[in-house]
């Protein structure tokens, strides 16, 4: 799903599905709070105004509370989220790897009030094939950058993410592997990745 200018924050978020929802509340920490309670309440119980429930209406808020319960479970397993009990309430944590997750499926937020500078962030790199978890490890973190795979082992991004992506490959040991620069491109080169990868990319 891309956010596009024309769409709100409420309605890029109604639109998310339940576990989405949950990590990008977690993420926006109250920013849309209001949105985010608007829609879990699609998966909650309701305020009922009458006295008297029938036993249909326990049915359905049992399998609203079983949906979101079984969604905050499949979450903590991924590790996307921290479940954290104590004797009173329960209280979640969004997760390095939730952000990462999140990032990754939705690149455009981390940028949403940044004005492209005009510079295109090209990284290359030649990792050999016995450490291809590595490889793999690297990929995920590009795509999770708003980075695509213009040609083979070279990815570009118009975003200002190189001081985050320096910090990640010294930790894990790819620095030395890795050639990372920024250039400018013909007009006509760059509006073709424009159209192509990033079409929502704030120019003004």
């Amino acid at each position: 799903m891309v956010m596009s200018k024309e769409v709100s924050l409420k309605e890029f978020f109604l639109k998310l599905k339940l576990s989405d929802k949950i990590l990008m509340s977690l993420l926006t920490a109250g920013a849309v709070a209001e949105e985010a309670l608007d829609a879990l309440n699609e998966f909650s119980p309701r305020h009922v105004t009458r006295s008297l429930y029938t036993t249909e209406d326990f049915r359905h808020l049992n399998k609203e509370k079983k949906i979101i319960q079984n969604t905050l479970l499949r979450l903590a397993s991924r590790k996307l989220i921290e479940i954290e009990k104590t004797e009173k309430q329960r209280a979640l944590k969004l997760t390095e790897t939730g952000l990462e997750a999140l990032f990754l499926k939705f690149p455009q937020m981390k940028f949403k009030d940044w004005v492209w500078d005009g510079q295109w962030r090209v990284v290359i790199y030649d990792i050999e094939e016995d450490i291809r978890r590595l490889r793999a490890r690297l990929r995920y973190k590009l795509k999770s950058l708003n980075f695509h795979l213009i040609q083979r082992s070279v990815w570009f991004s118009p975003y200002p993410v190189e001081e985050e992506l320096e910090a990640f490959l010294k930790k894990d040991n790819l620095w030395g592997k890795i050639m990372i620069f920024k250039t400018t491109l013909k007009e006509a080169d760059s509006k073709k990745l424009i159209q192509s990868f990033y079409p929502d990319l704030n120019l003004t």
